[in-house]
């Protein structure tokens, strides 16, 4: 008799993810934040992590940025993957074909965006 594995625990919650969001708002101000990935496509396995694609104003170089983030969640949660771009980078990568960007950019699924009256901080 085969047992099917209940999995439903490993998939990372809607409420987990809008916490990660929540927190990254709080303390980063960023222009958006983007799921892409499996979650963004419905389709979670047990093995997916967390995509997160996070546009901020920053003079800092891209590295530093997404270590900046991530000791924001130090143990982290879930398995996070967070990819920070300005959005001069965000810009000038949009459309090339296979760039990270533009697969963001066409398929992901905005969870945040800053409204226009609220004032932008840099990441610095």
């Amino acid at each position: 008799m085969a047992h099917s594995l209940d999995t439903s625990d490993a998939i990372i919650s809607e409420a987990i993810i809008d916490q990660i969001v929540q927190k990254i708002v709080d303390q980063v101000n960023p222009l958006q934040v983007i799921l892409f990935g499996s979650y963004a496509r419905g389709m979670p396995n047990i093995d997916s992590d967390v995509d997160l694609f996070v546009i901020v104003e920053s003079n800092l170089p891209r590295h530093k940025r997404s270590a900046k983030i991530r000791l924001l969640f130090s143990p982290a949660p879930c398995p996070l993957d967070i990819l920070v771009y300005t959005p001069q980078e965000v810009e000038s990568c949009s459309g090339v074909v296979n760039h990270i960007v533009t697969h963001v950019m066409t398929t992901g699924k905005i969870l945040y965006e800053r409204s226009p009256d609220r004032v932008c901080t840099s990441v610095d």
